[in-house]
């Protein structure tokens, strides 16, 4: 799913394997992830805000922390995929797919967004976002990894995540790309359920 919704968006190979390989780190490939997998229910304090510190709960693939900048963020919740898992609310699998998009859409924005070309953490790596998914400079796996991890995770770093991104690398080297998932809606529930039982 990864593969196919990054590559839509303009991600060549090298650059998907670099994010997954951080994404092992991060959330090993659980796009429900929660901090510490402390699951919190819908309006908690610890999600956090938008604009706050990263002392609250982290949430999904890439751990965004506070987990606020994705779940109460107006971009990610207009995605037809936007589906977070709460504990006292499921979500939809195809969450996943909205995590990428909402991905590519802060690290691709100029003014506020979360990609930093010359983070001090990607030790002279770092290139602007445009350059990074496309591989302008012909990086490695291993060094774009470390690129992806200065300029947007900024978290522990550990050689598990190059090690995991030359996995996905050779793995994914002989297939084509998935055409994104289309995500299926939930079912709905008769009218009548939701008029005697509001919640």
């Amino acid at each position: 799913m990864f593969y196919g919704v990054m590559n839509s968006l303009g991600w060549c190979l090298e650059a998907v394997s670099a994010a997954l390989g951080n994404q092992a780190g991060e959330s090993e490939y659980n796009p429900w992830r929660w901090q510490g997998d402390e699951v919190l229910p819908v309006g908690d304090p610890r999600i956090g805000t938008i604009g706050g510190g990263n002392t609250a709960h982290a949430y999904g693939l890439f751990q965004q922390d506070p987990a606020a900048k994705y779940l109460y963020r107006s971009y990610a919740q207009s995605l037809s995929t936007y589906a977070p898992n709460y504990s006292d609310r499921a979500g939809q699998p195809f969450d996943g797919d909205a995590q990428c998009r909402y991905l590519h859409w802060i690290c691709s924005d100029p003014n506020g967004g979360e990609w930093i070309p010359n983070a001090p953490l990607a030790q002279g790596l770092g290139m602007p976002y445009a350059d990074f998914i496309a591989n302008t400079r012909n990086y490695s796996v291993a060094q774009l990894t470390r690129t992806f991890f200065g300029c947007y995770e900024r978290g522990t770093w550990s050689q598990t995540r190059p090690d995991s991104a030359e996995y996905w690398y050779n793995y994914l080297g002989g297939i084509t790309p998935p055409t994104p998932p289309t995500p299926t809606p939930s079912r709905k529930l008769p009218l009548i359920f939701y008029i005697r039982y509001p919640f």
